[in-house]
């Protein structure tokens, strides 16, 4: 998913966690769509 690439770049370079949430976020709207 492109979520998980994200992630991977995100903790690669080591941004701030919060980033990684708002990722997550994300990632969880996009899942519900789908679904809907």
């Amino acid at each position: 998913m492109l979520a998980n690439t994200l992630r991977k770049s995100l903790q690669t370079t080591s941004v701030s966690p919060w980033i990684i949430y708002v990722t997550d976020f994300v990632s969880l709207i996009y899942n519900l769509k789908a679904v809907l």
